[in-house]
């Protein structure tokens, strides 16, 4: 049993970037910004280029979105390894309520990836995002109520975090429910 990370290659409506270009789309708007670079980054409709779908996070993430706040953490984090700007930016998403970014920041202080290992810390973001529904946080949630990290041991609290995780198709969740029926 293992804290999981988020997995950020999620589908995409397939429209090409030509199409965008053709449809006039404002290509200082934050969305259009994040979207482009989503394209880039998964190769998704145009040639797979981390780095120019990178640019394009950053230029949303500066004017405030939360969703390209997380994936320029992201890109710090996995990219780059560069653990104090993924922090930034994760916490950047995290308060703005984006449930990704309390999911990443939530890992970085379980894990003690560019701060100070802080299981109180993590539970707090684990629990912001889980509320949003994410499995993945319910899932790492589940975990440190059944290990008593950053929460008192409660194992009816882990399965109620298992359950909410597994019922949304979560196979690892699935399988530690499993356990906790052994």
């Amino acid at each position: 049993m293992s804290f999981q990370i988020l997995n950020m290659k999620r589908p995409i409506e397939d429209v090409s970037i030509q199409k965008l270009n053709n449809d006039k789309l404002d290509l200082s708007n934050s969305e259009v910004q994040l979207e482009i670079g989503r394209r880039f980054f998964y190769g998704f409709g145009v040639p797979h280029d981390e780095d120019e779908g990178f640019r394009w996070f950053v230029l949303s993430a500066e004017q405030g979105n939360a969703k390209a706040q997380n994936h320029v953490g992201y890109c710090y984090e996995m990219l780059f390894s560069n653990h104090l700007e993924a922090v930034k930016w994760y916490a950047k998403a995290a308060e703005q309520g984006d449930a990704d970014g309390q999911l990443n920041l939530g890992n970085c202080y379980y894990f003690g990836i560019g701060v100070k290992e802080n299981y109180l810390e993590a539970v707090k973001w684990l629990i912001k995002s889980a509320e949003q529904g994410n499995a993945v946080a319910q899932h790492n949630l589940s975990l440190c109520y059944e290990r008593g990290e950053g929460v008192v041991q409660n194992y009816l609290e882990a399965v109620k975090w298992y359950l909410k995780a597994a019922e949304q198709g979560d196979s690892n969740a699935q399988f530690n429910l499993g356990l906790c029926y052994e």
